[in-house]
Order: structure tokens, then C-alpha cells, then sequence
């Protein structure tokens, strides 16, 4: 009986044993993707992180599929094998779900139907991977987004090469350098209609919509290639794509532009200060301004993931404790410029807003 008895115990130990290929089967979120909730609170879509594509143990930015889910019922994956989706973006109402389709040959926009269930491809392909998300015009059923260009091919390396350095502590700027570039274009989610917003593809480092325009910001020619020094100009160019684009002096409700900036007056307590002649990679505390107002000025505590309201009226952020690690999820009122305490959180990912909820 005893001998029975140790050799399911054996056994059972056997069984839960956690190795390595589980460790690879562990499905997670993938980095650099958002979270969105539908404006009704009802659905929510997420990427999951492809575990059988060998490149994601190390890609800075896995591959993976969209996931759409109606709160309490199973997920459901939007793209299979190696086609792969990104990027999920809810339309205003909530009815339907723009993302990227993208395989081998390179990608496109696509739109899931929340009555019919059913996928549908839009506008032209592009050749590159895809990096910004796409965006809802609430005033018509148009999306605006980026087309990802192919990397050209680097040219031969010269047998002597002249490294440009802007930091002592890199060793040239030229690996660091983001070069991803993107025309503009907005399609017609009703009939299809495409059209192009740039005729050639630029650095694209972000943009928005306002009422009229399209608002994306490059970098200056002076400054693309300076890691962390890199100065950023806006252009704006008509949704309709009438008219060349034009440079913004600066942008509209620039009095609410939300930033993060460091704060260096903070550090962790857990890691010991820099020696002289030397440097850290510890990143810094950053405090939230929101215009000209350093919002978070009396906590101190590592500040992230800020997001704005859709009507503008709040700003959401997480706010980590330096000692605790305990995070908190606040909100900026911009008119009252009142900052409220709302929970505790043990979130990994970004924050979203919807209506009434985050």
C-alpha cells in the first residue's frame, strides 16, 4: 500500500511539472498592441501574442491575432496561421472593428461586422508592417489610417564609415533609428471609396483627426537620426484629400496637449545612483502635463498610460508607487483642473476609454 502510494505520488509530480515548451505555450498580450472597448461597454477586442511563430520570443514587437469578445462569452480570433491582425480601433457606435490583416507579402485594412460576424478587407495593400492604428472619422463611415512602406534595402557599407553620435552613452545613434515610414489614405467604409491623403511615404510618427484635417507629426530633417533628441513638426491635410499638406505652427488645443515628461527629482530607491563618469538605464520617474500644467507635480509615484476622454473633458492615467509598487488609476478634469483618486489597479496594459467606462 505504501509503495501504491509513493508512486502516484511520483506520478503526479511528474504530471505537473512546468517545462519549457509550456513556458512557450503561455499565451499573453502582445506589446505594443492596444485594448479596446466597444462605446457600449459590450465588447472588447485585444491581440493575442502568436505563440507558434518562433520570432516572437525575442520580437520587441510580436506578432499575433485579434481577439473580439462579448463580455462573458468565449473569444474569437480574427485571423488564423500566418495571417496575422493588428491593431484593433472600434468605430464610434461600437458596431463594427477596423484592425490590419497582414502575411508574408504584406497587409490591409479590415473591418468585422458585430451583426453579421463577417470580415471584410478594404482599401489598397501595402508592402511594409503596419505601426500606427487606424482611426474613425465620427463624422462619416471613414477610416483613416497608415500604409506601412517597405524598408528600402541599405546600400553597401563604405570600408570607412563616419558613426553620428548624439549621446555619450550610445555608441551611434544609426541602430536606434526608427525608419518606419507611411502614406495617409481614408477609405470609405460603405462603399469602398479610397483615396490618398500623401503622395509619398514620410516618417510618420503619429497623427490624429480633428474636424476638417488630418494632423500627423515627422521628424525635422535636422533632427531624424538623434535618439531622444529628435524634434517633431506637425502637418495638417484635408480629409478630402484636395490639398497638399501644410505645416502647423502649432496644433489645435495645444493649451491640452497631454505629455509625459521626467521628473528628476525622483528615483527609485532600489536602485543605487550613477557613479561619477558613469551612467544608468534605469528609466525616469515622468510627471503628466496637460498644456502647460505639470498635473502630477504633488505625487510621487512613476506615472503612465495617460489617455484623454473622447469629448476631452478627462484625462486617465496609472500612477505606480515608487516603494509598493501599488498602482492607481486617476483622472485630470481639464476644465476644473480637479485630479480625483478613482482604484487601485493590477494592470499590465494601457488604458482605454469608452463611454462611462475604462
Amino acid at each position: 500500500m505504501n509503495y501504491d502510494v509513493r508512486m502516484l505520488t511520483l506520478l503526479l509530480a511528474a504530471a505537473s511539472v512546468f517545462t519549457a515548451s509550456d513556458m512557450l505555450d503561455i499565451q499573453t498580450f502582445a506589446r505594443g498592441q492596444p485594448i479596446v472597448l466597444s462605446s457600449d461597454g459590450a465588447w472588447v477586442a485585444y491581440v493575442l501574442t502568436d505563440v507558434a511563430d518562433e520570432w516572437n520570443v525575442a520580437a520587441r514587437r510580436p506578432r499575433g491575432h485579434v481577439q473580439i469578445q462579448r463580455l462573458g462569452d468565449p473569444a474569437k480570433p480574427l485571423s488564423a496561421g500566418t495571417t496575422r491582425s493588428s491593431f484593433p480601433a472600434f468605430s464610434p457606435d461600437g458596431r463594427r472593428l477596423a484592425f490590419f490583416l497582414e502575411d508574408p507579402e504584406g497587409g490591409q485594412l479590415a473591418v468585422w461586422d458585430r451583426t453579421s460576424g463577417q470580415v471584410h478587407r478594404l482599401g489598397e495593400r501595402f508592402e511594409g508592417r503596419a505601426y500606427l492604428a487606424p482611426e474613425w472619422d465620427v463624422a462619416s463611415p471613414r477610416i483613416v489610417y497608415a500604409l506601412a512602406a517597405k524598408t528600402p534595402p541599405a546600400p553597401p557599407p563604405a570600408r570607412v564609415q563616419v558613426i553620428r553620435s548624439s549621446d555619450p552613452r550610445l555608441p551611434g545613434d544609426a541602430f536606434f533609428v526608427d525608419r518606419r515610414r507611411a502614406t495617409l489614405a481614408t477609405v470609405d467604409v460603405r462603399g469602398g471609396g479610397f483615396h490618398s491623403l500623401t503622395r509619398e511615404p514620410a516618417h510618420v510618427r503619429a497623427f490624429r483627426l480633428s474636424r476638417t484635417d488630418v494632423l500627423y507629426r515627422t521628424p525635422t530633417e535636422e533632427t531624424f537620426g538623434l535618439v531622444g533628441k529628435e524634434v517633431q513638426q506637425t502637418y495638417a491635410v484635408p480629409l478630402t484629400g484636395d490639398a497638399l499638406p501644410r505645416l502647423v505652427e502649432a496644433e489645435p488645443n495645444e493649451t491640452r496637449r497631454v505629455r509625459l515628461a521626467p521628473d528628476e527629482s525622483l528615483t527609485d530607491p532600489e536602485i543605487e545612483a550613477p557613479q561619477p563618469n558613469m551612467y544608468t538605464i534605469a528609466r525616469p520617474f515622468m510627471d503628466l502635463y496637460v498644456g502647460a500644467d505639470n498635473v502630477t507635480a504633488t505625487i510621487e509615484d512613476q506615472i503612465e498610460a495617460p489617455v484623454t476622454s473622447a469629448d476631452g473633458k478627462s484625462v486617465f492615467f496609472r500612477a505606480i508607487d515608487r516603494k509598493t509598487y501599488d498602482e492607481t488609476i486617476y483622472r485630470y478634469r481639464t476644465e476644473t483642473r480637479a485630479l480625483e483618486k478613482l482604484a487601485g489597479a493590477a494592470s499590465t496594459t494601457d488604458t482605454s476609454p469608452s463611454a462611462g467606462a475604462m
